[in-house]
Formats: C-alpha cells, sequence, structure tokens
C-alpha cells in the first residue's frame, strides 16, 4: 500500500495514498479500533454532511471565507448525502475524547473530496483545511452533539411512522376477530370472558400512547447547541454566526430547527437523550408484553392453548420435523431487551462533568442503535408476523364454553354462591357452564339465546 505523509502538532504519520480521511483519522484508528464493531452509523454520517455544509454557508455569509470554498464544501457534503464515501468514516462508534475523533474524520474526508473537486491532490490543506475551513467557527462540542440530534431526529421520524403501520395491523385484526369468544387469563389463569378482538385492539392502544409519547419528546431534538463552539460561550465565531448558521440548518435540513435556549445548558446537559431513551424503552415493554401474548396463544399446537396461529416463517428444530416456532415474536422480545440494555448506558452516561460530557459517542452509539433496531424490528414485525396472524374461532369458543370460570357473567344475576355451584358441577361433568345452568334451574335456555 502507498502512502502519503501528513501532519498534526504531535508530527508526522503515514496515512494510505487513497483515503479521503487524513492525519487526526488515521491516528484515531490506531488509537480506537475496535476489529469487529460497528463504526459511524449512516444517519449520523450524513447529519455531519448537513450541519458542515450548514456551517460553510454560514461562514461565508459572515465572510470567513469565499463562495469557492463553500462551494466545493457544500460538493463534498452532496456527495456523501448522495451515498457516496461512507466507507472513508472508519472510526468506531465507541472513542475517546467526545466526538473529536469523528468530527474530525468528518472534516478531513469532506476537505479531500472538495480539493478533488477543486482540481487539487488530497492532502493540500493550504488551499482548503480541514479544520480552517470545513470545521470553521465550530467545535467537535457542538458541531457533534448537532448532527447526533439531526440524525436521532430523523430516526425518530422513521420509527414513529412504523409504529403506525403496527397500530394499523393491530386494528385491522381487532375488527377481523370482534366476534371471536374467548376466556381472559390473569396470572396465566383462566378468568372471564373477553372477546379475541378486543385483545388487539388494547394492543393498538398501547402502541398508540408510544406514537404520542415520541411525537412529543421529538420537538427536543430539535433544539442544538450549535454556534456554541467550545462550551456553549461562543467565543471565537463572528457575532452574527449564530443566526446564521442556525437559518442555515434550517434550509438544509428542511425542520424548524432552533438554538438551545441557552448554548452553554445545551452543550453540558444531555438529559433529553434519557428522556427519549426511557419512551424508546416503554415502547419495548409494550412489544414484549405483546409478542409475548401472541407466542402464549400460538403454543402448541396440541396440547396447549392454540387460539391463534402465528404465521409459519420457518423451520423450528433440526431434529423435530414439522416444528415451528414463534421467531417473528422472539425476535422483537430480543430486540425489546436490547432497547432495556441501551437505556440504561444512556442513563448512566449522561451524568458527565462540569462543561461537558466525555461519554456522548456512547450515548449516541446506543441511542441510534436503539433506534434503528426499532425502526427495523417494527416493520419486520409488522409485516411478517401481525399481519399474518389467523384465529382458532372454534377453538377458542370451546373453551370459553367449557371454562368454569366462564359461568363468573352469571354472578350478577343469581349470585357468588350460585355460581360456585354451576362451576363445582361443571368440573365434576366436563359439561358448558351453560347447560349446566340451565339443567341446574338458574337461568331459562332463553337468557343465553338472547346474548348470542
Amino acid at each position: 500500500m502507498e502512502y502519503r505523509i501528513e501532519k498534526d502538532f504531535i508530527g508526522e504519520f503515514k496515512v494510505p495514498q487513497n483515503a479521503y480521511y487524513g492525519v487526526h483519522t488515521a491516528r484515531a484508528l490506531e488509537n480506537f479500533r475496535l476489529k469487529d464493531y460497528h463504526l459511524t452509523h449512516s444517519y449520523l454520517i450524513n447529519a455531519f454532511a448537513k450541519v458542515k455544509m450548514a456551517a460553510a454557508n454560514a461562514n461565508c455569509r459572515t465572510g470567513k471565507f469565499s463562495k469557492e470554498i463553500r462551494n466545493a464544501i457544500n460538493f463534498a457534503c452532496e456527495e456523501i448525502l448522495s451515498g457516496k464515501y461512507h466507507d472513508e468514516f472508519i472510526i468506531p462508534a465507541i472513542q475517546g475524547g467526545a466526538g473529536t475523533s469523528t468530527n474530525m474524520n468528518a472534516n478531513e474526508v469532506i476537505a479531500n473530496i472538495a480539493l478533488e473537486h477543486l482540481g487539487y491532490e488530497k492532502a493540500r490543506y493550504d488551499i482548503l483545511s480541514p479544520i480552517n475551513h470545513v470545521n470553521a467557527s465550530q467545535s467537535t462540542n457542538d458541531s457533534y452533539p448537532t448532527a447526533i440530534k439531526i440524525a436521532i431526529y430523523e430516526l425518530i421520524n422513521d420509527v414513529e411512522k412504523n409504529l403506525k403501520l403496527l397500530r394499523r395491523a393491530l386494528e385491522d385484526k381487532a375488527n377481523e376477530f370482534k366476534d371471536i369468544m374467548k376466556m381472559g387469563r390473569t396470572q396465566l389463569e383462566d378468568a372471564v370472558p373477553i372477546a379475541l378482538g378486543r385483545e388487539f385492539k388494547v394492543y393498538s392502544m398501547a402502541i398508540n400512547r408510544d406514537v404520542r409519547r415520541l411525537h412529543q419528546v421529538k420537538e427536543l431534538f430539535l433544539q442544538v447547541n450549535m454556534g456554541g463552539d467550545a462550551i456553549g460561550t461562543g467565543v471565537s465565531n463572528h457575532p452574527d454566526y449564530r443566526i446564521a448558521v442556525i437559518e442555515e440548518l434550517r434550509k438544509v435540513t428542511g425542520t424548524p430547527i432552533t438554538a438551545c435556549e441557552d448554548l452553554v445548558d445545551g452543550t453540558q446537559n444531555l438529559d433529553v437523550f434519557p428522556q427519549l431513551s426511557s419512551m424508546v424503552k416503554i415502547c419495548g415493554l409494550n412489544l414484549r408484553k405483546i409478542a409475548n401474548d401472541l407466542r402464549l396463544m400460538n403454543s402448541g399446537p396440541t396440547t396447549s392453548i392454540h387460539e391463534i396461529d402465528l404465521p409459519a416463517l420457518q423451520a423450528g428444530s433440526s431434529i423435530m420435523p414439522k416444528k415451528v416456532n414463534p421467531v417473528g415474536a422472539e425476535f422483537i422480545m430480543q430486540i425489546a431487551y436490547k432497547l432495556l440494555g441501551n437505556d440504561l448506558i444512556i442513563s448512566e452516561c449522561t451524568v458527565g462533568e462540569f462543561e461537558l460530557n466525555a461519554w456522548e459517542p456512547l450515548i449516541a452509539d446506543a441511542m441510534i442503535e436503539s433506534l434503528t433496531l426499532l425502526r427495523d424490528g417494527l416493520e419486520r414485525f409488522t409485516n411478517t408476523v401481525v399481519k399474518g396472524i389467523t384465529a382458532n374461532k372454534e377453538l377458542c369458543e370451546a373453551y370459553f364454553e367449557r371454562c368454569p370460570t366462564a359461568a363468573t357473567e352469571l354472578i350478577s344475576i343469581i349470585g357468588y354462591d350460585s355460581v360456585a355451584e354451576i362451576i363445582a358441577k361443571v368440573n365434576e361433568t366436563g359439561e358448558s357452564y351453560k347447560k349446566v345452568a340451565v339443567e341446574m334451574g338458574f337461568v331459562p335456555q332463553s337468557f343465553f339465546d338472547k346474548n348470542k
């Protein structure tokens, strides 16, 4: 492999000749190399391109550099947004330095794309510099969290869309199953009758609350500390830059993004992340409950409940022919457990020190991973599991007819003690509680006929 020599204040360092990243990124890779750990998320890469484009436009507006430099930076950012050069972002998502390495990775890749566009070789930083131009008027401490928030806002929109699709699928099943009576269960024991459709309606209501919670919290991620540089004071910036960069961010992102009320507060306090994570965790808990109910209702099929059939997605055993496992439900449940673990990481890492939180890379990695898993898991769960559920109507109603505790519906008419007599007789004979109630003279047959 051929190398070029680049220099920083530490000294010279070899960088692969064809690489668009530079010396800062190369050093960081040596320090944080994690062989099998994922790199910067694509959402964050694209968000960085938007941040750098907005900053370039604002710097040009305030006279910091020329339109030629701005246009070259914008070209590079557009290339990244089109999906190119993502493989040049080589720093692991977990790193020391509060995100400086990822910020410099973006600065160097953008600078070298821009240099080639202008007709120069890579590393001609005397013409267009990663620090003096791409990173102008910025610090990692405002550009990095701003990029994170933009990425997260876009991911929340995707999650919200998929939650709505799941809600609709559950509502469709609620309507499809509305006339199928079955036994409800409390503490896994037979309780009182309920319509199968009513259970699915309740699942949809839980998901609807998740939609509302995420919709409310996502607005907080439109408040950014861009323009605050190192600690939020904006000490090195042109007086007009703060306003200009927010205006440019609105144009680039197409969102009503605003500056934090206090940029120092927005730089050091990251409480919006555990707030969002708690909403995601609750969503995971709801999904875990729904999926577990489905796999229990599906269980059997011969020796257990088997009130519904989940779609047969794959063979379930390497030794038992025809065995099919509820893998789709298990898949979303495991995603839910991952969300719970990431919530703990985010909560623990949110407590930083003084004017900056050094653990922001881990917060970002956990938060983006949770949202990405949730986005993709919801799509798979909705399309491969929920939409394909079928009900075993006859079995549901047979359970209902034979279940002694179904007689509980008669308590308000004949009283607790009389119902207890009916249940005892049902347990003895195995007959329908309706038949026993009529034969024992507690209610006439017409009572059940009119209540069908």
